[in-house]
């Protein structure tokens, strides 16, 4: 994530913070948090958790394969732990509104899942004057400085 989040500045983004989070069973994200550093986000989530009982939902298919070809079951509790970046983008505001929403909601999304861990890029929702072509061209902007670091990505859902 730090990479991704290098790679993004160096190309003009600003990086505004990281976040990390658990991905439980019962209610989907029960614990996140947001910091400077990566490292940090996911050390903040780590100290949440300390003492709780966390559900995991983890692939069956997934399960199996690790448990006969003796893998490192320690893969499925790796690929519950997620993180993101939030980036700044164009803010816009409307007469009915009380403040001010992000021209896109940009999600870039952390999915371990080692050897072939990745992001996936999308957008929450498209605010006028952007247009959905807007956002698509945001979403692939970002793909393609991350992929050219040598990072996977995906698209995600763009709204």
């Amino acid at each position: 994530m730090r990479l991704a989040g290098k790679t993004l500045e160096e190309n003009g983004y600003d990086v505004v913070d990281y976040h990390a989070f658990i991905r439980e069973h019962n209610s989907g994200i029960s614990y996140a948090n947001h910091a400077d550093d990566p490292k940090q986000a996911l050390n903040d989530t780590l100290d949440e958790i300390t003492g709780e009982k966390i559900v995991m939902n983890i692939d069956g298919a997934d399960l199996a394969e690790m448990a006969r070809s003796q893998g490192d079951l320690s893969q499925a509790l790796y690929q519950t732990v997620n993180g993101g970046i939030s980036i700044d983008e164009p803010t816009v505001t409307k007469e009915e509104w009380t403040g001010e929403a992000p021209a896109f909601g940009t999600i870039i999304h952390y999915t371990p899942q080692d050897p072939d861990d990745y992001f996936t890029i999308g957008t929450s929702e498209t605010m006028p004057p952007y247009t959905m072509e807007d956002a698509h061209n945001q979403v692939n902007d970002i793909r393609q400085i991350l992929e050219n670091t040598g990072l996977e990505t995906k698209e995600g859902h763009i709204g």
